[in-house]
């Protein structure tokens, strides 16, 4: 059986009380750390959050990449979900390759899957992005 790495202090603190809903954000997390005791090489983890903030039940699907300082490629990763609930977040932990500065999004899509929408309704969504990484310029 795997046992979880122990969370750092930072990361056994509960998370922000729930924002009102907005009903048409949806936030992606992306956080990378060591497991707290592990050598960088073995310990690197990039954790992904995706929450729905917003009234409807939500896709995602995107490809994240982590880059060094010189913006080469050290991991990427294909990440979807699908109907994440009003409220609701998913998460997904993966194995790192340590020193990443920047991250990059590509391919993204976020969509709203009510009824309302699926049918034909204009319901765009915003995609906000948090990270403790540099965003890629352009």
């Amino acid at each position: 059986m795997l046992l979880a790495p122990p969370l750092s202090a930072a990361e056994r603190q509960p998370p922000p009380a729930p924002a009102a809903l907005d009903p048409r954000e949806v936030v992606l997390s992306v956080w990378q750390f060591t497991a707290p005791g592990m050598s960088d090489k073995k310990g690197c983890r990039t954790r992904v959050v995706i929450t729905n903030r917003s009234a409807g039940l939500v896709n995602f699907s995107g490809r994240i990449y982590v880059l060094d300082r010189a913006k080469h490629e050290l991991d990427g990763w294909h990440v979807s979900a699908a109907r994440i609930r009003p409220n609701e977040e998913t998460e997904r932990l993966y194995s790192c390759t340590a020193g990443a500065q920047m991250l990059r999004l590509q391919g993204s899509s976020v969509s709203d899957d009510s009824p309302a929408c699926s049918d034909g309704g204009n319901c765009p969504l915003t995609l906000k992005i948090e990270t403790n990484l540099k965003r890629e310029s352009p």
